[in-house]
């Protein structure tokens, strides 16, 4: 109620120990049933970063779908109020359970993992992020689902992480999960628009509501008047930022820019 009052507009809560700064996360989702109710009551979503922790059963492209199955859809049967968000879904069976979910549930995707599959992490430190992204038919399903299907129940989460190059290639402390991705989110996602729908004149409305207008209307957030303008050229994301970073897509092009933003950022 107090962090309701103060402005908060949902409450995260992260499985313990799955990802970067989760030690002290939460290890029975289910027990918590009364703080859900409260939270039902009074308007306050429930933000779930959803994995299990990975053990001998389950390994690191499959810890979404156990999540999903063991700890999402019982939480959405036994609080049917609750409004719920399964942030940065990353898997085929993650989308198309929360399509199938009622209204009160969505669910958020990020720009890394509609670029990204399971061959893009293994060997590169800086392209790991949790969860993990999975295999190239799970990429190709949140594509659809984000592209073609365009649902209001799905909307834009960046989950962008900055750690240090000497961080995300270490060996012992292993490298941090998290993909420096903000500084190209916006301009990958409307190159991605823009290759599935260049000549549809519903392109700007289709991405405002990914980036935007859904999420605004789910938190019941008053619409964001600013314009963000983004203009047809091209440029070359740097291999590093202030020789420390590792950006995501580093070293490739990016065929759109919003206008009026830097680009030099070494």
């Amino acid at each position: 109620m107090a962090a309701k009052k103060a402005g908060a507009i949902a409450a995260k809560g992260y499985p313990r120990g799955v990802t970067t700064n989760s030690d002290d996360g939460i290890e029975d989702f289910l027990a918590l049933g009364e703080q859900y109710d409260v939270m039902a009551d009074i308007g306050l979503p429930l933000s779930l970063h959803g994995e299990v922790p990975t053990n001998e059963m389950y390994s690191v492209t499959n810890t979404e779908r156990h999540f999903v199955a063991g700890t999402l859809c019982p939480i959405v049967e036994q609080h049917p109020r609750l409004k719920v968000i399964m942030e940065h879904i990353s898997t085929a069976e993650g989308v198309a359970i929360v399509l199938g979910l009622p209204d009160n549930v969505v669910g958020t995707i990020t720009a890394h993992h509609l670029e990204l599959t399971i061959n893009d992490v293994v060997g590169q430190s800086h392209n790991y992020c949790k969860p993990v992204a999975s295999y190239p038919h799970d990429r190709d399903a949140l594509r659809h689902a984000v592209l073609q299907t365009r649902s209001p129940k799905l909307s834009f989460g960046s989950d962008t992480a900055w750690h240090t190059l000497q961080r995300k290639q270490s060996v012992n402390p292993p490298p941090p999960a998290g993909i420096s991705s903000a500084l190209v989110a916006v301009e990958l996602i409307t190159q991605l628009f823009a290759e599935a729908h260049g000549d549809d004149p519903q392109l700007p409305t289709y991405l405002a509501n990914f980036l935007c207008r859904n999420a605004e209307s789910f938190y019941g957030l008053e619409p964001i008047q600013d314009e963000l303008v983004l203009i047809p050229r091209s440029f070359t994301v740097p291999m590093t930022i202030h020789r420390n970073y590792v950006p995501f897509m580093a070293g490739q092009q990016i065929n759109w820019r919003v206008k009026g933003r830097r680009y030099d950022w070494e």
